[in-house]
């Protein structure tokens, strides 16, 4: 492996550091988003809005704090404690929760994309630059020599390419799963904090006598 990285040239160590980074990336994301978040929204709403309906919001928000690390939870409980207050209140600050939430989900995940695009950039200028040095060797070689030359500095330069297509093929399959999961995590946010607004501008609407 060391003979192979100092035989593609300076470029090979560039692309191996960002193969470094995005795994550390791959693995701290990948363990946020599906272990530390995993949480089954359905189910977590359905309680929520059980106890509401036997009017006990004190033990709606003891739910949400039980799981004050989701944002889910977070998001929710933020449309609890102004439950009370007016439709405009209750969205606003649903709204904001969710705003709120957001960067716990996103972040660092749009890195993955652009060490791709590094990796693969940083393979073919390696591979030009190794190039123009086997061109260089020939132009100065025997004529008995630049074939052989010429094969073995085109063969040294391909390996900067194909190291960072081995990089950033992995890391680009990767960042579209996590942001899969970004978008579902977001989803399952908005769709219940959605459903809540309804449900609690329904509730606190005084019934009218026909």
């Amino acid at each position: 492996m060391l003979e192979l990285m100092q035989r593609g040239g300076p470029f090979m160590w560039v692309i191996l550091s960002i193969s470094i980074f995005s795994l550390g990336l791959i693995i701290e994301r990948s363990y946020i988003l599906f272990v530390k978040l995993r949480l089954n929204a359905q189910s977590f709403y359905e309680t929520i809005i059980l106890y509401l309906e036997q009017d006990k919001m004190r033990e709606a928000i003891e739910v949400c704090n039980a799981h004050s690390d989701q944002p889910l939870a977070e998001v929710l409980k933020a449309g609890l404690l102004n439950s009370t207050h007016s439709e405009r209140d209750i969205f606003r600050s649903l709204e904001s929760a969710v705003l709120k939430s957001m960067p716990k989900i996103v972040k660092r995940v749009h890195y993955l994309a652009t060490c791709a695009n590094v990796a693969t950039l940083a393979g073919l200028l390696g591979t030009i630059l190794g190039l123009i040095e086997a061109f260089r060797g020939v132009s100065q070689a025997d004529a008995i020599m630049k074939q052989e030359i010429l094969s073995r500095g085109i063969g040294v330069a391909m390996f900067t390419t194909a190291f960072g297509l081995c990089v950033a093929l992995p890391t680009i399959i990767a960042h579209a799963i996590l942001q899969n999961k970004q978008q579902a995590l977001l989803h399952d946010i908005e769709s219940s904090s959605t459903d809540l607004f309804n449900f609690l501008s329904l509730k606190n609407k005084p019934l009218t006598k026909d």
